[in-house]
């Protein structure tokens, strides 16, 4: 009897250890969730912990989940978007739908900041196929999500009306869910909305009560963090500028504490514009010179992430093709991925033909010599016929004079140019600048600077061969631009090449005529 005794206690003991060591995982992955955006550094060690010992895909993808959601927090983009491929790669393969939508919500949402929309695309149509296999209240939260996903893509497009109703729309229903995560991402986007409607107001109020959930629970966390950045933006665009510098600096705070470059960057950004709007140029300049340097290091780990989506489709993509090479049906895989191959590449040497064609046709316009007369433009007023809601007929005709002489003058190279800056040169407020520019001009306010930003050099270079011994930082610096990468990236927007090429093209057809 004692012998059958041990028997069972030896068959008992492995099963007993084993339900410990998963009771234990669990309590280490609650509490990573728990600190995941108030102690980031805290959850990505019990993460890496986690993934070191996991033996299940499904616990070792729930850590890669939560070790993406802290780095994102600490400002580490490179190693975020890494670690939730990984994650939803081996959620692929199972079948946790909870976890499943939790890591292709959040890789749907890296991969927009990212500007890899094709990806998230790829990650939407994932999730859609998700809510076809889930329960009624899972099915309805997916909703909810695409059509949140929806409202982001809108209002990246400045479509402000549609994006709107979308948001209020999923946020009806994540009330009803209680998905507080999902309604802090849909106040910051509706908070967007208000803003750039210039309902300042209420993109103030919606914030306020997204800050008073969260920070008596949860004080200094990284939602608080990006609450308090965005309310500072509001109190500089309300003139606020005492208020807005005591919302940089706490934000400035939380961002040194979880050593987030891209909000140290935004913080320090934020109150030298305050300081500029309060003449104290000493404080400007010294915040101006800390921005470039966490900007540089915030855009070089942007760079990075995008490198490393990259990559890991690619790898994926080989490492498909290997087991192909592996199976049974070698022969028939390699014949038809020759035949794939030949014909991708006869579609791409056509793509490749007619990209350049077009490049060429794009640039030609700025690589021939500028006319010497100049046909006379029409009368401001009849550049639109449409009358506007907004402005009234003499205050449009008055604003198109000045711009027209705006246009003809630099001080649009002017780096610290804006659309409220440019109101007050005016004499206007700018919702009627905005809305003559948007009419009669055919582009937003950035768009319409940038233009003439390129514009300028593009004829600088036409006119005055010396500008070719610059470097292109110089030539950012002298249209206007305050970085060279964001000259290089709105210069090719414009042309539809880079700068270098440019002046090879046009440095090539000088020589020639």
């Amino acid at each position: 009897m004692r012998a059958l005794i041990v028997f069972f206690g030896l068959l008992l003991y492995p099963i007993l250890l084993l339900g410990q060591e998963n009771g234990t995982v669990s309590e280490l992955l609650r509490e990573a969730q728990g600190k995941v955006y108030s102690q980031p550094e805290q959850t990505e060690k019990i993460a890496e912990y986690i993934i070191k010992q996991a033996e299940s895909d499904t616990v070792k993808a729930h850590a890669l989940l939560l070790l993406s959601q802290s780095q994102y927090a600490q400002g580490n983009l490179n190693g975020a978007a890494k670690n939730i491929l990984e994650a939803q790669e081996l959620t692929g393969q199972n079948e946790d739908v909870g976890l499943n939508l939790q890591i292709l919500q959040f890789a749907i949402k890296l991969m927009r900041e990212l500007g890899l929309h094709n990806v998230a695309q790829h990650y939407l149509s994932m999730l859609h196929s998700l809510q076809k296999k889930t329960d009624s209240d899972s099915a309805t939260q997916i909703a909810a999500i695409m059509t949140q996903d929806s409202a982001a893509v809108r209002l990246q497009a400045d479509d402000y009306r549609k994006a709107e109703s979308l948001l209020l729309l999923s946020r009806k229903e994540f009330i009803n869910l209680k998905d507080t995560l999902a309604l802090f991402e849909n106040a910051l986007l509706l908070s967007e909305v208000y803003k750039n409607t210039s309902r300042l107001g209420k993109a103030a109020v919606v914030l306020q009560e997204e800050l008073d959930k969260i920070a008596p629970k949860n004080g200094g966390s990284f939602q608080e963090l990006q609450l308090l950045c965005h309310l500072g933006e509001i109190s500089f665009s309300e003139k606020e500028y005492e208020t807005s510098i005591q919302l940089y600096e706490r934000t400035l705070k939380l961002a040194e504490l979880f050593r987030n470059n891209y909000f140290q960057s935004k913080c320090l950004e934020g109150l030298s514009l305050n300081y500029l709007a309060l003449e104290d140029a000493k404080k400007f300049y010294a915040f101006k010179q800390k921005t470039g340097n966490f900007a540089a290091l915030a855009q070089n780990d942007r760079n990075q992430a995008v490198n490393t989506v990259f990559n890991f489709i690619s790898d994926s993509g080989n490492q498909k093709i290997q087991s192909y090479r592996d199976s049974a049906y070698i022969k028939i895989y390699m014949l038809l991925g020759f035949l794939g191959l030949l014909l991708l590449a006869g579609l791409m040497a056509n793509h490749w033909y007619r990209t350049r064609a077009r490049e060429y046709n794009a640039i030609l316009k700025f690589i021939q010599p500028t006319p010497q007369a100049k046909e006379p433009e029409p009368e401001p007023e009849k550049l639109h016929s449409e009358k506007s809601s907004i402005v009234p007929e003499d205050i449009e005709r008055n604003l198109l004079k000045k711009l027209d002489a705006f246009e003809r003058g630099t001080k649009f190279t002017n780096q610290e140019m804006s659309i409220a800056y440019l109101a007050s040169l005016f004499d206007t407020n700018t919702k009627y600048l905005s809305e003559v520019i948007n009419r009669q001009k055919g582009k937003n306010f950035n768009s319409y600077i940038n233009e003439l930003r390129i514009n300028y050099i593009i004829e600088k270079l036409k006119t005055e061969p010396v500008y070719f011994n610059y470097k292109i930082s110089y030539l950012a610096e002298e249209s206007g631009f305050s970085s060279h990468s964001s000259f290089a990236t709105v210069f090719k927007s414009v042309t539809g090449i880079s700068p270098t090429k440019f002046m090879d093209l046009l440095q090539k057809r000088k020589e020639s005529a």
